[in-house]
């Protein structure tokens, strides 16, 4: 799920969710990992070459985690 697919799923249950991780997403490039790694899954699960160093995933990798994290502090019940 893309950057723009997320914010647009967690706004339909909160507005204010939406703007909150939107914020969260554009620190650090965050948001342009999670694109990143849909594309290139996308592009492999289609036949298509890696276009993304080894170094480059792993980073990817951590910035994802990084939202999975936040998503499940701020917007989970406890």
């Amino acid at each position: 799920m893309k950057q723009e697919d997320l914010l647009q799923l967690m706004g339909s249950f909160n507005s204010q969710w939406h703007q909150t991780l939107k914020d969260f997403l554009a620190i650090d490039g965050r948001g342009d990992a999670l694109n990143s790694i849909v594309n290139l899954r996308n592009s492999i699960a289609h036949g298509g070459t890696l276009s993304s160093s080894l170094v480059n995933v792993r980073e990817y990798y951590g910035k994802i985690v990084a939202i999975i994290d936040y998503i499940e502090d701020n917007f989970t019940n406890p």
